[in-house]
């Protein structure tokens, strides 16, 4: 999405004509600001300012720094111009942007009003919830430590990562029940990943294992950490290329400052070349040690 900065504190959705794509700051702290339409009711939407500036303190003491015009801090823009009952989001990663856009009137409106754990929940405002942590980690994915892109996505796919961030972030912030709540609804998913298993239970048979044993968020950062300051880049901050299965397990044994490679027969499969790739990553990433 692009944004048109007209004046302090005012954004104008540059894919829009219409005067209900002005937004203006109704928040901002050290970690969050939020850009809200004003025909969006921002009293039933306070819960979001705290959600968004918890979340992000938490990413910002784990994952380096994060760049855009807002200082580093969680953008998030909330606009007012779909169709009734409508709704549109989208992610901006490399500037840690969140857009969404819903009918001021409209039943996602209404999911947004009402705060997550609150007695009158909808059932679609879990969806709703979820999109905003799970938003946070694509940024965090695709942003940690001031870099671009996504070396592991090569093999965790699109949704691989998410498990555990999502849970992690809810860990973090304040929102047990929520995390708890995550983590039965997706412990026996399975996501399709290129890995000797073509489905791949992320959370139950690699995450669940390895986050409490070896740091939790710690295990976590660590990982990008030593991927920001060891993969190739194309140019300045931009990744070059993926991993695979052995380069993917060989960085987060690094991390787990232990050999995850029985973890990883367990959990993903393991063939030759998978083996071949892993004694190969030894040799090509030698600062990586455990």
């Amino acid at each position: 999405m692009q944004f048109l900065l007209l004046a302090s504190g005012i954004l104008f959705w540059a894919g829009s004509t219409s005067s209900q794509s002005t937004t203006a700051v109704v928040y901002r702290d050290a970690n969050a600001v939020i850009y809200m339409n004003p025909r969006i009711d921002k009293d039933r939407t306070k819960w979001i300012y705290s959600l968004y500036s918890r979340s992000w303190a938490h990413v910002r003491r784990h994952y380096g720094n994060f760049q855009n015009n807002e200082g580093g801090r969680l953008k998030g823009v909330f606009q007012a111009t779909a169709g009734e009952g409508g709704m549109a989001t989208g992610v901006n990663s490399g500037n840690a942007e969140i857009y969404m856009d819903i009918s001021p009137g409209g039943v996602q409106a209404g999911n947004l009003y009402d705060k997550p754990g609150s007695n009158n929940r909808r059932p679609n405002q879990d969806l709703l919830f979820d999109f905003q942590v799970g938003a946070i980690s694509r940024i965090i994915e695709e942003g940690n430590n001031g870099m671009r892109g996504s070396p592991a996505a090569g093999v965790w796919g699109s949704k691989g990562w998410t498990q555990i961030a999502i849970f992690d972030i809810f860990m973090n912030t304040g929102y047990r029940a929520e995390a708890e709540q995550w983590r039965r609804s997706k412990l026996n998913e399975p996501v399709d990943a290129a890995t000797a298993k073509n489905q791949v239970y992320w959370l139950r048979d690699w995450w669940s294992p390895i986050y409490d044993k070896y740091g939790r968020t710690a295990l976590l950062g660590r990982f990008f950490k030593l991927v920001a300051e060891n993969w190739p880049k194309e140019s300045g901050n931009q990744y070059k290329g993926t991993m695979n299965v052995g380069q993917f397990v060989h960085f987060f044994s690094g991390a787990a400052r232990t050999c995850l490679k029985e973890q990883a027969e367990f959990a993903l499969g393991w063939e030759q070349e998978d083996e071949d790739s892993f004694q190969k990553a030894k040799e090509d990433f030698p600062n990586i040690t455990y």
